[in-house]
């Protein structure tokens, strides 16, 4: 079929293949089929923006109420440096502990 052929520069073999699979290996269903799966997705796609727009101001809004912040500085930013002093203290209790092992080995 002529369509596939055009198609196939755009769609992998495993994309398009769960389609096929799910027609019968009829190509021209299975490319209605995704068409009309892109369909449903587009009709979604506003729907999944506002939600995720609403979840990231919800979450700002709690972390900016809830994180103590200093001056400029953002919760992001904030917590960025805590979670990397984080892991430089693990590294350094690790660092520690090892050398108590070592001295209570030798």
């Amino acid at each position: 079929m002529n369509e596939i052929k055009k198609i196939e520069d755009f769609l992998s073999n495993s994309r398009f293949r769960p389609y096929l699979d799910y027609c019968g290996e009829h190509e021209g269903k299975a490319l209605n089929l995704y068409q009309m799966n892109l369909r449903l997705n587009g009709a979604f796609f506003p729907i999944l923006s506002m939600l995720e727009v609403a979840l990231r101001n919800s979450i700002d809004k709690k972390m900016t109420t809830s994180y103590p912040l200093s001056g400029e500085e953002n919760w992001i930013a904030r917590l960025k440096r805590d979670i990397q002093s984080g892991i430089d203290n693990r590294r350094l209790f690790n660092t520690m502990v090892r050398k108590e092992l070592s001295c209570n080995l030798a």
